[in-house]
């Protein structure tokens, strides 16, 4: 199984920039490689299905099986590649201007990120990966979870204060976090390297 998924993410280096279209996007296009690769099922949550009886359905599925945002449209991941003893987290980013955007969610060290689009100055490539662990470091993680952690207690000291009286409340913080410096992935100096450490990864993390 783990030399199907190295297999798989081989070959996705090659894809092409796959355009938004209804029922086909990168995480479906990555969720069909991998499943060719690995003979895995796809599984998704139903719309009415709560959390206990999707957990229930899943645990009687035969590993491996890829589950189609496993956390909600919202959350990290947009696929969880779980296997007889663990399981993989691949997040996937598209833009049309070669930059990935990282909007309310910032790299987490274990994810694995794809990213397809364009870039005018790789117009031959589309597809590259990293792991969370090259884009982040973990004084980096760590600052800005305690950053927000520090926004949201902002939010409830106007709630509890302030605005204890008044028929309005603060529901949501949703930051946007923008990756600066040499952001462009397709034309980023160390791709290559860079992508060997996925397949590293992949190998090793997904051992008995």
């Amino acid at each position: 199984m783990c030399e199907g998924l190295i297999k798989a993410f081989a070959e996705l280096k090659n894809y092409p920039f796959i355009p938004k279209t209804k029922g086909r996007t990168v995480e479906t296009e990555v969720a069909d490689l991998i499943a060719r690769h690995i003979g895995g099922t796809i599984v998704s949550k139903g719309g009415n299905e709560t959390p206990s009886k999707f957990n229930a359905r899943i645990g009687r599925l035969a590993k491996p099986y890829i589950i189609l945002q496993p956390n909600g449209s919202q959350s990290v991941p947009d696929l969880r590649v779980v296997t007889d003893t663990r399981s993989v987290d691949i997040e996937c980013k598209r833009s049309k201007n070669g930059k990935a955007m990282w909007n309310s969610g910032y790299p987490k060290a274990d994810t694995v990120y794809v990213y397809n689009g364009n870039d005018p100055a790789n117009t031959a490539e589309h597809t590259t990966y990293v792991l969370g662990a090259d884009l982040i470091t973990p004084d980096e993680e760590t600052a800005l979870g305690s950053m927000l952690d520090a926004f949201r207690g902002v939010k409830e000291k106007y709630n509890k204060g302030l605005l204890k009286d008044s028929k309005f409340r603060l529901e949501h913080i949703r930051p946007m976090y923008k990756e600066t410096g040499q952001n462009r992935w397709l034309i980023h100096p160390e791709k290559r390297s860079r992508e060997a450490v996925v397949l590293s990864h992949l190998d090793t993390f997904l051992q008995p």
